[in-house]
């Protein structure tokens, strides 16, 4: 699985983030025996912090 993360700094006490899990929307089995799971697909998260002083 590929996986990217990027950070942008807007300003001293701001930032923002985006993170993208399984970037490739690849499929993927695990588990032993009759117990499987598929992994989920793509996946992306946003993120806007800003610190207060």
């Amino acid at each position: 699985m590929l996986d990217a993360a990027f950070t942008y700094q807007m300003q001293e006490e701001t930032d923002k983030a985006i993170d993208v899990s399984n970037l490739l929307d690849e499929q993927h089995v695990s588990g032993v025996g009759t117990n499987y799971s598929h992994n989920p697909g793509r996946e992306l998260q946003a993120t806007l912090r800003h610190r207060f002083q």
